[in-house]
């Protein structure tokens, strides 16, 4: 009953592994108006400092042609799928810088969602797409394409293809 509590914290990660720790606030707290905490309050977090991971670029990256998925060599005018297959515990998103090939695409974001459990490493297998705009920048098409994903900790992958 009553206005919820916030509380901010800053952890120091030094000497600290991954994994769940618990965080209190004991009855010798005070609010900023200098009332006591009326009972002890005892939370888990869980620290998490590994990034997301794609085992196999070769495999886990597919980038092709969206009308023929079977087709990966681009070329102008093409619409492209990409897909990214990304193991992360946590929440995921992620972006594709593709401002090479296409004008003004920077940061699009990829559509993740969970595909599977992974067992053996406790986590999560994630498929993430993106349905690009056409092509619009002529020449050669050996361009990189950046790609960067952020788990909800804020630990970053990023992987050029």
């Amino acid at each position: 009953s009553g206005t919820p509590t916030i509380c901010k914290f800053t952890v120091s990660l030094a000497g600290l592994s991954e994994g769940a720790i618990p965080i209190s606030i004991d009855t010798d707290s005070k609010d900023i108006l200098g009332n006591p905490v009326a009972e002890k309050s005892e939370i888990g977090i869980i620290i998490d400092m590994t990034p997301p991971k794609i085992k196999d670029t070769q495999k886990d990256i597919i980038i092709a042609v969206e009308s023929d998925l079977s087709q990966t060599e681009i070329k102008f005018g093409d619409i492209l799928h990409l897909t990214a297959k990304v193991e992360e515990k946590n929440q995921l998103a992620g972006v594709a810088d593709l401002s090479e090939i296409i004008t003004g695409a920077v940061d699009i974001p990829f559509q993740c969602t969970p595909s599977r459990e992974l067992a053996e490493s406790r986590s999560v297998e994630w498929q993430c797409d993106i349905v690009s705009s056409p092509i619009d920048i002529p020449g050669e098409i050996e361009r990189n394409i950046k790609f960067t994903f952020a788990d909800s900790s804020g630990n970053i992958a990023q992987i050029t293809n």
